[in-house]
């Protein structure tokens, strides 16, 4: 029995000792040694950005920083050697969902410090636990603008991966790096490969200005092992609270291990962070006990932060981020332009409903919210406005029986809040413009002062290529240039011919996968403003024409397109060549013209377009 109990204790103590030394915590250090032999320039430039990086944090520790919860979509690859397609299940790489959504719920409360176990920090580390304020969320917009779980999964007969196997396994699924965090989970190996990985991640660097010939773009993000995501499914025991991901994405946003780039061994390393104390190496505090007893002590009389997502402890003894890496964090965001190209992702979109180039809203539905348009007016319960609303009244030119307009009643003061409930909006749908060569957005309004060159409100078109509401100015009406009419009044209903076309140039759009516009009117009490025929075009560096229908018994559109404003000539020629109508329109935009040739007798015609430069000629049959 003696001999039994010895062996089984030996037999223990080896199988621990084997647990230990066949799982290695984080690839990171093999991944960057790696990089600097594949890569010397491309690691040059991340050590860079680090310096980068530490000094923008300490100029951002004495400013006034925005403090706004930060978005970022994610995508998991799920890469497994299921050839069932089998999910979920003891020892599945291809795991479940519910592993995958468990895991996002750990990176929301680990990096906005709503963690449960955050109650274990030492008092001594209390003051520099930090709220992040990170937000994750599986992405519900795919790159194509489809919705998606935010789940990829990818077959392969390949077994598990190393840190040098990294290319391979990246180029089986990827969504673009600009705009999603690509994590991928799979059977995880270290070196040698008969050790276990937990994890390892890319950092911030790579060309400054997001060259599209980055070379690390197609492989930026995290690999977690499969058995260290989440908290259900099938996972390492020390390792089963979620924390590698954690850990992972603390690099992926520029962050070290506390101590620095290298395990030396030596107090002369730093994470560039100086609220984490000082330390030599790697260290793993083991749960439950999670005893501060390293193998090297800088500070004798400082306790090591064993409870930093940054340090190698068990998942059970993790528990807290600091302020200066919270800093760190957010600094890498603004900087590097890859993370910084997140904040305008729309990988965490809603999207019900997606117009393309050709779209027009003209109100003639009888309705002002059709096609997912939005008002805001902050000034809803006013007796006076309900901000932007439809009217029956007037339209665009004449042409048409409505169109929307804004009663400014109020006076609304950039500087003083209380009358910011004067400013209304009108939000457009989600709009895609890759379509285009030379997007253009295209509005009819009108407007008048009380008087001519006379106080008047304001009218400023924004666009956001993100969804958390980021706008920025493209147009601006206001001043003396805002009216339609040379007859200016002081209560304003337009004629027909006292309306205005506004083009805005959308190129640098034309590359997202879906914007938004919004037009806000910021009233001065002056005069209404009316707005209709909202059109989102693709301009010609040439004339385009099309006429229809064909045959006609007598009226005629002629569409045009091309861009900016022209001179545009109509004419019309009998089979024998002979001249028998013609019309001008002078200093107009792209538009569709209706010609009336119901006096024609019936027959062939051809219709010569022309716009000064162009010339287009049309065939036409008069019934």
């Amino acid at each position: 029995m003696k001999y039994i109990i010895l062996f089984l204790t030996a037999f223990f103590i080896t199988c621990m000792s084997l647990y230990a030394q066949d799982i290695q915590h984080c690839g990171n250090e093999a991944y960057m040694q790696q990089l600097s032999v594949k890569d010397p320039a491309l690691y040059k430039n991340i050590m860079q950005f680090q310096q980068q990086l530490h000094a923008h944090t300490q100029a951002m520790r004495t400013a006034a920083l925005p403090d706004n919860i930060i978005r970022i979509p994610v995508v998991v690859h799920v890469i497994h050697n299921n050839a069932a397609g089998i999910i979920g299940g003891t020892n599945n790489t291809n795991i479940s969902d519910a592993q995958v959504i468990s895991q996002i719920v750990v990176l929301n409360k680990d990096y906005q410090h709503k963690n449960a176990d955050s109650v274990n920090t030492r008092a001594a580390f209390k003051p520099v636990a930090a709220n992040c304020k990170f937000e994750f969320c599986l992405a519900e917009v795919d790159p194509n603008g489809n919705s998606t779980t935010g789940i990829t999964r990818t077959y392969t007969s390949k077994a598990n991966f190393t840190i040098a196997e990294e290319t391979q396994l990246k180029s089986l699924a990827y969504w673009p790096s600009d705009q999603y965090l690509n994590i991928w989970v799979c059977d995880l190996r270290g070196t040698p490969s008969t050790q276990l990985l937990l994890g390892y991640s890319s950092q911030p660097g790579g060309l400054p200005g997001g060259d599209s010939n980055d070379p690390q773009a197609n492989t930026d993000g995290v690999v977690i092992n499969y058995k260290a995501f989440g908290t259900v499914g099938t996972l390492f025991t020390k390792y089963n609270l979620g924390r590698t991901a954690s850990h992972e994405i603390g690099h992926w946003l520029g962050l070290l291990h506390t101590w620095g780039n290298f395990d030396s061994g030596y107090c002369n390393q730093t994470d560039y962070c100086t609220d984490t104390p000082v330390c030599a190496n790697a260290f793993a505090a083991a749960s439950p006990a999670c005893s501060d007893n390293p193998p090297v002590k800088c500070t004798p009389d400082i306790a090591r932060m064993i409870e930093n997502y940054m340090d190698y402890s068990d998942d059970a003894c993790m528990n807290l981020f600091t302020q200066d890496q919270k800093t760190r964090m957010r600094s890498s965001i603004e900087l590097s332009p890859r993370r910084n190209a997140l904040l305008n992702s729309l990988g965490c979109c809603t999207i019900t409903n997606l117009v393309t180039m050709g779209y027009q809203k003209s109100f003639e539905d009888g309705s002002l919210l059709s096609d997912d348009w939005t008002t805001i007016n902050p000034n809803a319960a006013s007796i006076y406005t309900a901000g932007f609303e439809l009217n029956n009244a007037v339209s665009g030119y004449g042409k048409g029986s409505y169109c929307t307009s804004v009663i400014n009643d109020s006076v609304y003061s950039a500087s003083d809040n209380n009358t910011h409930k004067y400013a209304y909006s009108f939000v457009s749908p989600y709009m895609n413009l890759q379509a285009s060569s030379i997007p253009k957005m295209r509005f009819d309004w009108a407007y008048s002062p009380k008087v001519a060159n006379g106080t008047t409100d304001s009218i400023v078109v924004y666009v956001s290529s993100g969804c958390v509401g980021d706008w920025n100015v493209l147009y601006t009406l206001y001043g003396n240039s805002f009216t339609s009419t040379p007859n200016p009044r002081g209560i304003f209903t337009p004629t027909a011919d006292e309306w205005m076309t506004s083009e805005i140039d959308m190129n640098a759009y034309k590359n997202n996968a879906a914007i938004r516009v919004k037009f806000v009117a910021y009233s001065k009490g002056i005069n209404t403003f009316y707005l209709d025929n909202i059109n989102i075009v693709n301009a010609s560096p040439q004339l385009l024409a099309n006429v229809y229908p064909v045959p006609t018994s007598g009226l005629v559109n002629v569409s045009t397109t091309f861009e900016g404003k022209k001179t545009v000539h109509y004419a019309v020629y009998n089979t024998l060549g002979q001249f028998v109508f013609e019309a001008t329109e002078e200093d107009v935009y792209s538009n569709i013209k209706e010609l009336n040739l119901s006096f024609l007798a019936g027959g062939v015609y051809f219709i010569k377009v022309s716009d000064g430069k162009d010339t287009v000629l049309k065939r036409i049959v008069k019934q």
